[in-house]
């Protein structure tokens, strides 16, 4: 997240790894709290860790739409230098 901020460039943080960080955490979250029979009660260990998760998966989808415009396009083939010419 600090490389984004400095950059200002979402280039080296992929957007689906987040989303499926921020579901994962959002969805084990929510098991955690679910009380099907009467007996069973909130799970803090599983809502601790996996809460803490969304958080910070909100944090990245955040800087991710802030910074999203502000990524320059990537070059095509034809601009590498290293690459020689077609005849």
């Amino acid at each position: 997240m600090k490389k984004v901020i400095d950059t200002k460039s979402v280039e080296y943080m992929p957007f689906w790894l987040s989303m499926a960080w921020f579901s994962d955490g959002v969805i084990w979250a929510a098991y955690a709290l679910i009380k099907v029979p009467p007996t069973m009660r909130i799970d803090w260990y599983i809502l601790t860790a996996n809460g803490l998760a969304a958080i910070c998966a909100a944090a990245q989808l955040v800087l991710c739409a802030m910074y999203f415009g502000s990524t320059p396009k990537s070059k095509t083939n034809d601009d590498d230098p290293k690459k020689p010419k077609k005849m």
